[in-house]
């Protein structure tokens, strides 16, 4: 959907919609839009939100990884076309990027300051945003680092790879300190507690398996997938996401293993989950083109963005009014969340998502 500024003949574009857009009106004070599709949604645009330009495509190929910094301001994509790129949450602007690396995976500071990235080979490096130059390399996987995670305190990194082991580094010395075999296993996401005390892993089986970050034992295992697990977040308060081949985003409890929901509603491959700050909401990102926002205490789906091409990661911003998703053909998605007017019985809101694609 296209909008187009009289004056200036600028050209505002608006995608989501999956189909034909057959009908569009505007409010009164032309703030928003709404539109409908073939695909079977109704989709209402912030029009105040949507800068006044044509989208710019800076990446050439699929988006395998986001995030938002600290800061709230600014948010980060890797891509196969070779570059990390540096997001402007105010323009939509991609800062000077990082070029020619390949930049399979991230994980960013706690401080925002830095980003610690993979790509094919063995190693990773820690690069400093303000300047974009490498200050630390991180060499000893025998193969491809497929994971990364910066514990909360900023001390150690976390990395995963192709070799079969998960690493632990010290940040200021870029040494491992603990390896951890898996067996016959390569894993595929790491997310690490709030108190950076032990980590859960994704591996190429349905289970889970949570790890102590100080003696590499095996904690506690998570059954119930039935199929290979590819992403993994936890809320402050407990919980554990993860999404699966299996179409499903899980809900557990992390102290006791316990299964607490089963999240249904895609017809794809979830690739990507991650969630909000306050806990109660975790957003997924599916093969079947959805971007998904769940209830995490009910175990139900709230809103749904839909986008043209399947979407392989996403995040959420510390404020939890926007997610930042990528997608196969390489755009980047920024999707604002909002609470709607009517609460539900137990005090919360509802929740609903309109969305921005950037290129």
């Amino acid at each position: 959907m296209h909008v187009w500024d009289f004056n200036t003949n600028a050209e505002r574009v608006l995608e989501g919609h999956s189909d034909w857009v057959n009908c569009v009106a505007s409010s009164p004070d032309g703030r928003f839009a709404a539109s409908a599709s073939d695909d079977g949604t109704l989709k209402l645009w912030d029009l105040t939100r949507v800068p006044a330009a044509a989208p710019v495509r800076d990446h050439t190929d699929r988006v395998r990884a986001v995030a938002i910094l600290s800061d709230g301001m600014t948010a980060i994509s890797s891509s196969d076309d070779h570059k990390l790129c540096i997001w402007d949450r105010t323009s939509y602007r991609v800062h000077t990027p990082i070029r020619n690396q390949h930049h399979w995976v991230f994980a960013c500071t706690p401080d925002g300051k830095g980003v610690v990235s993979a790509g094919s080979a063995g190693a990773f490096s820690l690069w400093e945003l303000a300047t974009m130059q490498e200050v630390k390399r991180f060499a000893g996987h025998d193969d491809r680092v497929r994971c990364l995670a910066v514990t909360r305190c900023g001390t150690r990194v976390i990395s995963g790879g192709d070799d079969g082991t998960v690493r632990v580094w010290d940040v200021q010395s870029a040494q491992e300190i603990l390896r951890i075999p898996l067996t016959r296993q390569w894993p595929r996401a790491i997310a690490v507690t709030p108190d950076s005390r032990f980590a859960v892993t994704a591996a190429e089986s349905a289970v889970l398996k949570l790890w102590s970050l100080e003696s590499g034992a095996e904690v506690r295992t998570f059954r119930g997938h039935t199929a290979r697990a590819n992403s993994v977040a936890l809320t402050d308060d407990g919980l554990l996401i993860s999404g699966s081949d299996d179409h499903s985003v899980r809900v557990w409890d992390l102290e006791t293993a316990s299964p607490l929901h089963v999240c249904n509603g895609h017809d794809g491959r979830v690739n990507s989950v991650a969630c909000l700050s306050g806990g109660r909401f975790a957003v997924s990102a599916c093969d079947d083109c959805d971007i998904n926002v769940w209830d995490l205490r009910k175990g139900v789906l709230v809103a749904t963005h839909t986008v043209e091409s399947p979407v392989l990661a996403c995040a959420a911003s510390p404020s939890d009014t926007e997610v930042v998703a990528g997608d196969r053909s390489g755009l980047v998605h920024f999707i604002s969340l909002e609470a709607g007017a009517s609460p539900d019985p137990d005090g919360s809101r509802a929740v609903s998502a309109s969305g921005l694609s950037r290129g």
